[in-house]
């Protein structure tokens, strides 16, 4: 085990399944709630006997923050219910849904599970959408809905507005994933209003720090809010986390001081990953940065095992068929933990990677 100090910010207090681990695994914020989210769940914890509120406050405030009608706002247990509800109330058996390569697992797993096929769309080599394939995939297949993340995890990379409005005159049913807009700062919200086959995807997971809490939200024509709602569960989404999220979007402040933050130690992380003389970070949108590992002489697996025994959990990618290299992902963490991060990669790399 490396030495290292305990993280002066810990999310875990009492027997963590995680203890006394950097965990820069799974896309996370690394900051904990403002007091004011716990004063608000402290507010509203004797109220958990009881089924929660239809989320009418919450959905009027996201509705007004985005310049929409509540009629356009449809919320879910994280972002990754209402990709299932999507599937749901657009996919049958044998239908086809469109992805892109590599990009979110859970587009294909619900596909799957609904009896959906899915069809594959490969990244430019760089990792940069290949508008050109997207086009001729979805003019010359039969397909239900596209799935397409701006910015796309793993690679952290997007697709600008311009290629998002080609894909959208095709009137397939699209879903841009937003849930790591805030640190791009690109969004398809002005498309809304001109292409009713446009779905929005957001979260409270990343940017907001709720991701222990479970819920998001979509943005998209009263008609396909609708029809997602047939298919919703009721009490899907829980009172805490309702008081959270509608605190979080009294206080912006608060958020966006953490998205500069965040973005600040993102740029800064990476200009430091380029100093490696055998690894290749990739260029990041989002917050979390794609790692091709395989200069080094070690395999994804080897890193990713070196830096654990450093007190270090990064994300393992590894091979991408089709495409070259070893890859790891690693999130963005505070200055403190980025620089934990890169005192263990020089001790892990060596020689070979440094």
């Amino acid at each position: 085990m490396g030495t290292w100090k305990k993280l002066p910010e810990t999310l875990y207090e009492e027997k963590p399944l995680v203890k006394d681990i950097i965990k820069l695994d799974a896309n996370e914020n690394p900051y904990p709630p403002p007091q004011e989210v716990i004063e608000s769940i402290n507010r509203v914890l004797k109220y958990i006997n009881r089924y929660p509120p239809e989320p009418r406050k919450l959905r009027e405030a996201i509705a007004k923050l985005n310049g929409l009608n509540d009629g356009n706002v449809i919320l879910g247990a994280g972002s990754d219910e209402l990709i299932d509800l999507i599937v749901k109330a657009y996919v049958y058996e044998g239908a086809n849904v469109a992805v892109l390569y590599p990009t979110f697992p859970m587009y294909e797993r619900f596909t799957l599970i609904a009896g959906g096929s899915v069809v594959k769309i490969p990244l430019n080599p760089d990792f940069t959408f290949n508008l050109d394939a997207i086009i001729q995939t979805l003019s010359s297949k039969d397909i239900k809905v596209f799935f397409m993340p701006n910015p796309n995890n793993p690679t952290g990379l997007g697709p600008s507005l311009e290629q998002i409005e080609e894909v959208l005159k095709i009137a397939v049913l699209t879903v841009v994933d937003e849930a790591y807009y805030e640190f791009s700062a690109k969004t398809a919200l002005n498309l809304l209003k001109n292409y009713e086959n446009l779905i929005i995807l957001r979260t409270f997971s990343k940017a907001y720090g709720l991701a222990g809490l479970r819920i998001g939200y979509g943005l998209a024509s009263e008609q396909v809010v609708e029809n997602l709602l047939k298919v919703k569960p009721p009490y899907n989404v829980s009172l805490i986390a309702q008081e959270a999220a509608l605190t979080l979007l009294e206080n912006r402040h608060i958020v966006d001081f953490r998205i500069e933050t965040i973005r600040k130690a993102r740029d800064s992380l990476y200009e430091s990953l380029k100093r490696f003389k055998r690894i290749k970070p990739y260029p990041s949108e989002a917050n979390f940065i794609l790692i091709d590992v395989s200069g080094s002489g070690l395999s994804s697996k080897q890193v990713s095992a070196g830096l654990l025994e450093h007190g270090i959990s990064v994300r393992v990618i590894g091979v991408l068929s089709g495409f070259q290299g070893d890859f790891i992902r690693i999130t963005v963490g505070t200055d403190y933990e980025n620089t934990m991060l890169i005192e263990a990669l020089k001790k892990i790399l060596g020689s070979k990677g440094g």
